[in-house]
C-alpha cells in the first residue's frame, strides 16, 4: 500500500504584495539506503538481497567507467545518464590568463539524469498529494529541508568518508553555488568540518574517540 504524498505551500520572497505565486512543496519521507532497495527489491524479484547488491554494485562500476568515456547510458523505464565537465581552479586560472589548456584543466561537473517518461508516467500514478498545512510558508523559511539535507549529506559521508561541493550539489539537488553555500553554513555551525580549497574541499564529520 502506498503512502500518501504530503506536501505544503510556500511562496517564493520575491512575488511577495506583487501577485502572489504559490507553489506545492513536496514533504521528504526519508531516504532509502542501498539495503532498504535490496530488500524491497527481493521482494518483488526471485533474486536474493546479496544479488541484488552485487548487480547494483556492477552497475555503479559500469556507469563509471561507460559515462567516463563519454558514453550516454539509457535505462528503459528509468532514464538516461550523461557525465557533464568543468573548468578546474587552475583551469578557469589558464583560462583567464590566455594560457593554453590541457586534460588537467578540466575535470567532472556532475552525472545528469533525466528520468525515463515511464519513470515519470508511474510516479504520477502512484501520488496521493495531500496537503498538511492550509499555511503558506516563505520560501526564506529552509530550515526544515536543510535539515532533510543535511541528513543526506552525513549519511553520504557515513559510506564514503568525505563529501565534495559537486557530490552534495547532486545529491541536494542544488546549483553547485547553492550547496558550496550551505555547506560553509553547515561548518559555521559546526556540523561540518572541512580541509582543502576549491572544488577539492572536502566536508566530513569529525568522530569523537571511545
Amino acid at each position: 500500500m502506498s503512502k500518501k504524498t504530503r506536501f505544503f505551500l510556500r511562496e517564493m520572497p520575491a512575488a511577495v504584495g506583487t501577485g502572489r505565486r504559490i507553489y506545492p512543496q513536496l514533504i521528504g519521507n526519508g531516504t532509502l539506503q542501498t539495503e532498504d532497495v535490496a530488500r524491497e527489491l527481493a521482494h518483488r524479484t526471485t533474486l536474493t538481497e546479496a544479488d541484488i547488491r552485487a548487480t547494483l554494485t556492477g552497475l555503479r562500476e559500469l556507469l563509471a567507467e561507460r559515462l567516463s568515456e563519454g558514453t550516454r547510458i539509457k535505462l528503459d523505464g528509468i532514464g538516461t545518464f550523461v557525465a557533464t565537465l568543468r573548468f578546474s581552479e587552475r583551469g578557469m586560472d589558464q583560462l583567464n590568463k590566455g594560457e593554453e589548456l590541457t586534460g588537467a584543466d578540466v575535470e567532472l561537473k556532475s552525472i545528469c539524469c533525466r528520468p525515463d517518461v515511464l519513470l515519470l508516467r508511474d510516479v504520477a500514478k502512484a501520488m496521493e498529494p495531500t496537503l498538511v498545512s492550509e499555511n503558506v510558508f516563505e520560501e526564506s523559511d529552509t530550515s526544515t529541508d536543510a535539515d532533510a539535507r543535511l541528513a543526506i549529506a552525513l549519511s553520504f559521508i557515513r559510506q564514503h568518508g568525505a563529501i565534495y561541493t559537486n557530490e552534495y550539489a547532486t545529491l541536494s539537488q542544488q546549483t553547485h553555488s547553492t550547496a558550496w553555500r550551505e555547506l560553509q553554513r553547515f561548518v559555521r555551525a559546526g556540523k561540518l568540518k572541512k580541509a582543502g580549497s576549491g572544488s577539492r574541499t572536502a566536508y566530513w564529520v569529525e568522530t569523537t574517540a571511545g
